[in-house]
């Protein structure tokens, strides 16, 4: 086997191979979220700003569905506004 040594304290090798299997650790702190502070146009919130042009947002309905053990307690409609990167999180306003 070739690999590094098992961490002080564990009962497994962290990163190694041998002539059948290898294994590694598929994490390290990844990068997985990005935010995008939007600039929103002051006479119509419903338009965003890409390249000194203004965009629409997209805005999507959907439906939750609240459960209460196996049965539906309530349906919540939502609407969902996104630009052409990610849907909008939050808005403050200023």
């Amino acid at each position: 086997m070739t690999g590094s040594p098992a961490w002080w304290g564990t009962p497994f090798v962290g990163l190694g191979h041998n002539n059948f299997v290898a294994w590694t650790c598929t994490t390290g702190d990844p990068d997985t979220s990005d935010i995008y502070a939007e600039k929103v146009d002051p006479n119509n919130p419903m338009r965003y700003k890409v390249n000194d042009e203004w965009r629409d947002f997209e805005v999507r309905n959907f439906e939750l569905r609240i459960t209460q053990g196996d049965s539906i307690k309530e349906w919540m409609r939502r609407e969902k506004q996104q630009t052409s990167r990610a849907p909008q999180v939050s808005r403050r306003s200023g």
